[in-house]
């Protein structure tokens, strides 16, 4: 519970304006922002693509190197 607790601390940080020069403000904040203040929807929509692809490499990158630090026990093929 503790990384959703900070993870909103920082997101009700970022929804003042109080930071010099929006030096705060996250990607998906700036991406709201493009979408529904400015209602630029086809830049949001590019950002929320980018975005989509990122995680996606960063998740497939996972997935596929799990086999290396991962360990089952009972796997065929153990050193155990």
């Amino acid at each position: 519970m503790t990384p959703w607790a900070s993870a909103s601390d920082a997101s009700l940080t970022c929804l003042s304006s109080a930071s010099p020069n929006n030096a705060t403000l996250f990607y998906v904040l700036y991406l709201y922002r493009v979408a529904f203040n400015y209602h630029q929807m086809g830049y949001a929509s590019a950002m929320a693509w980018i975005l989509f692809l990122i995680v996606l490499a960063c998740t497939l990158l996972v997935f596929r190197s799990s086999a290396r630090w991962v360990y089952y026990e009972g796997e065929a093929g153990s050193k155990r």
